[in-house]
């Protein structure tokens, strides 16, 4: 006889009033059903993933000739995905690992590694204080704390087997919980230490004056030159201005001096006759070009236009006077 298919479905209405019964469900099944090798069976901490509605489910199957409960995977139903199969090959009616994926890919189950369970959720049961009962999580291996309940996937790892997460370090900035300080980076500015996420989305590995650290983002500018960041206080430290032009920053070998101050090199004309400041450059906008093919600052066309004149108003006198 072939065997039977069972599916233990979270989103089946009738557990939203039963959801103890449902958690009992899943460790009775998880102790009972037959396996070749996995570190949590019998292991009761797999009740969490017992959430009505939350789209999981344990597929498995039944020898109808004994009873027998054999092989497993936890997937998602709506998705119709999972991330892991647990074979069982004791019995000549199981399967091996290769002949279970064919069945789940034959019949409508796709592998997903990693993301299959991911945002599903699942209980957070404290059993001590930071430490919460929490199964080898397949894929991912990690959680999100939302409070009062957890997500697969996230910042805070469950790859434990002994079933239980440590929870006891909290990133003062946005309030996620983590297993170890490890997780969290020492900011000097904020005088405390904060999660990876935050570092990243609100601070710059940036040279203040003397060294780099870490520093509000909204603090520091990214040099053109070099890529790098710096504190804007201390960014002339470093030879590092603002281009008066386009507002970005640049290294001083990339800039050059007009009457407008720093410019970016690719943005100012070089000039033939000095500016009224003894400037060599003008930003194109204010550079103009004189008839003799030379350049000069706007502000001082109309002087070096009249001085030209009167050269060439000479010269033809005097080449006249020699004719």
């Amino acid at each position: 006889m072939p065997l039977i298919q069972h599916l233990l479905d979270n989103n089946d209405p009738k557990w939203v009033d039963n959801e103890r019964e449902l958690r009992r469900e899943w460790a009775r099944l998880y102790d009972e059903i037959q396996v070749d090798h996995s570190c949590m069976k019998g292991e009761s901490c797999v009740k969490v993933y017992g959430v009505p509605g939350n789209d999981l489910g344990l597929l498995y199957f039944e020898d109808p000739a004994d009873g027998t409960l054999m092989m497993r995977t936890i997937v998602n139903v709506r998705t119709k995905k999972y991330v892991r199969e647990y074979p069982y090959t004791d019995s000549t009616k199981g399967m091996n690992d290769g002949a279970f994926r064919e069945w789940l890919e034959a019949n409508g189950w796709a592998s997903s590694n990693r993301m299959a369970h991911s945002g599903c959720r699942i209980h957070k049961i404290e059993c001590s204080e930071g430490r919460y009962v929490m199964p080898y999580i397949d894929g991912c291996g990690s959680v999100e704390d939302h409070g009062s309940y957890f997500t697969i996937d996230g910042n805070i790892s469950a790859s434990s087997t002994d079933g239980y997460i440590n929870c006891g370090v909290t990133c003062p900035c946005c309030g996620g919980a983590f297993s170890d300080e490890d997780a969290l980076t020492y900011v000097d500015c904020r005088g405390e230490s904060i999660c990876e996420s935050c570092l990243e989305d609100n601070y710059r590995y940036a040279y203040g004056r003397r060294y780099e650290d870490w520093y509000p983002e909204e603090d520091c500018i990214q040099c053109e030159t070099d890529g790098n960041w710096y504190l804007e206080t201390s960014a002339s430290d470093h030879d590092v201005y603002e281009c008066e032009v386009t507002g970005n920053w640049y290294h001083l070998d990339d800039l050059v001096n007009t009457k407008d101050g720093f410019v970016y090199v690719d943005r100012a004309q070089a000039l033939d006759h000095e500016d009224s400041d003894g400037n060599t450059h003008a930003v194109e906008s204010d550079a103009k070009q004189l008839p003799d093919g030379t350049w000069c600052h706007a502000d001082d066309y109309d002087d070096l236009l009249a001085e030209q004149q009167v050269e060439d108003e000479d010269e033809t006198v005097t080449e006249g006077e020699q004719a």
